[in-house]
């Protein structure tokens, strides 16, 4: 496993960073500690893009790029896979709020695009963009 440098701290944000690391398999995932970050929730990661933020509590958020070849947020151990019934195929973070909340794009199964704020457990889509 070969590792480099800090991936993204936010000011804000507990005193913990993220190592980018390759593994010998190709995947190129997170250090957070001591711990690996190999999977979110149930599901395994094949790696994870550059940009990643920490939330108050020291949870990660960014970008997990599943085994399906999707791109899909995360925020701690929670991806944002489906939003009103819908599947997630790729997204991006463009930043978090003070609370906590997180905001991106993502684009659906169907080819749409929006904007979405998610606030603890629920993905909002207010409008396309």
């Amino acid at each position: 496993m070969t590792c480099s440098g800090v991936i993204k701290n936010q000011p804000l944000a507990s005193a913990a960073r993220a190592i980018a690391c390759k593994l010998e398999d190709g995947r190129e995932l997170l250090l957070n500690g001591n711990n690996l970050v190999e999977s979110i929730g149930s599901r395994r990661i094949v790696g994870v893009e550059r940009h990643v933020y920490f939330l108050l509590d020291g949870r990660l958020v960014g970008i997990a790029r599943l085994e399906d070849g999707r791109k899909v947020p995360f925020k701690g151990e929670a991806l944002l896979e489906r939003v009103r019934g819908e599947g997630v195929v790729s997204g991006s973070v463009d930043s978090l709020l003070p609370d906590d909340a997180v905001n991106g794009r993502i684009m659906l199964e169907d080819g749409r695009e929006f904007y979405f704020f998610w606030y603890e457990d629920e993905a909002y889509l207010p409008f396309p963009y």
